[in-house]
């Protein structure tokens, strides 16, 4: 991380990779053989560029991250390939009272950046379009009392399905078009 004009300019590069290897005596010869194959190895690398302003009252800050996924299992589709995802992020503050902010962001989140609406995956999957990405427009606020009471409040806009969770949601139809409106007050210890 490298900071200028006394931590006003902020700017960051992160790195993280990791491989997973998994040794299945059980693995299937061919894909005609029910069993589960669980062969192979998988290897995730990630990329993160942040960047910040700040001042008294107001702040910009964002964030651009590539994901590149790697997988020589023979059940995962698209085989022997490499997807890269990414997504971004970028967030403006204004700080209304010592105490208190307004806040507007917008998120972007891609499974495949080369297949950014995901209609290639749908054609070729046979899945939903709208589960390969999640636009995301946020409205928001927090307030503090003191130290210990605070109040929050989002409002979102969502398009696309990437960041809901399917678990969450068995059952139900998944509309790509969605909005959230959650409030937490908290007193905190």
């Amino acid at each position: 991380q490298d900071e200028w004009a006394g931590g006003r300019f902020k700017l960051a590069f992160s790195y993280v990779g990791g491989d997973l290897e998994v040794d299945d005596p059980r693995a299937a010869p061919s894909m005609s053989d029910p069993r589960p194959l669980f062969d192979g190895v998988l290897e995730i690398e990630m990329y993160v560029l942040s960047a910040a302003y700040q001042d008294e009252h107001f702040s910009l800050i964002g964030e651009y991250a590539q994901t590149h996924t790697h997988s020589r299992f023979l059940s995962f589709p698209g085989r022997n390939g490499t997807v890269v995802g990414d997504g971004l992020y970028v967030q403006a503050d204004w700080r209304v009272t010592p105490n208190g902010k307004l806040y507007l962001r917008r998120d972007m989140v891609f499974t495949d950046r080369e297949d950014r609406n995901g209609r290639e995956a749908a054609e070729r999957f046979a899945i939903d379009r709208y589960s390969r990405f999640t636009y995301d427009t946020v409205l928001g606020m927090n307030y503090n009392w003191g130290r210990n009471w605070g109040l929050w409040a989002e409002g979102h806009l969502i398009d696309g399905t990437l960041t809901v969770s399917t678990v969450d949601n068995l059952g139900h139809v998944r509309d790509h078009h969605g909005s959230l409106l959650a409030v937490m007050l908290a007193y905190r210890f």
